[in-house]
């Protein structure tokens, strides 16, 4: 249940910035431009990852969300060249990745609700 409020506020917070403020998405798809913060970026998600699949209690909403993030991390880990050349892509269509963000604040807004 903690964890879940964990990843609530979380992909709220995290998502809300994005939406509110664009500004920070660009900046971070700009950065998503360089190997290094692919590779940095990559071990994040694994080690946000990894703990949310062994700690998740049986909760799927939260297994199946770590699953996600570990093999998101471990695609960008295997793979940097790819998300270094997606990134000028997703710069031009913004849409996508702040839809994505959307679905994430809704995302944590429901595991807020549904686990308190």
């Amino acid at each position: 249940m903690e964890l879940a409020k964990i990843w609530g506020w979380w992909l709220v917070l995290i998502c809300g910035v994005y939406l509110v403020r664009p500004s920070v998405c660009d900046m971070v798809l700009e950065m998503m431009e360089r190997k290094e913060f692919v590779l940095i970026s990559a071990w994040l998600s694994i080690f946000l990852g990894v703990p949310t699949v062994i700690f998740s209690s049986g909760i799927k909403e939260l297994t199946a969300l770590g699953i996600l993030f570990t093999l998101n991390g471990l695609i960008r880990l295997a793979y940097p060249e790819l998300m270094v050349k997606k990134a000028p892509l997703l710069r031009k269509y913004k849409q996508i990745p702040l839809s994505i963000s959307a679905l994430g604040l809704i995302y944590g807004l429901w595991l807020l609700v549904n686990y308190r």
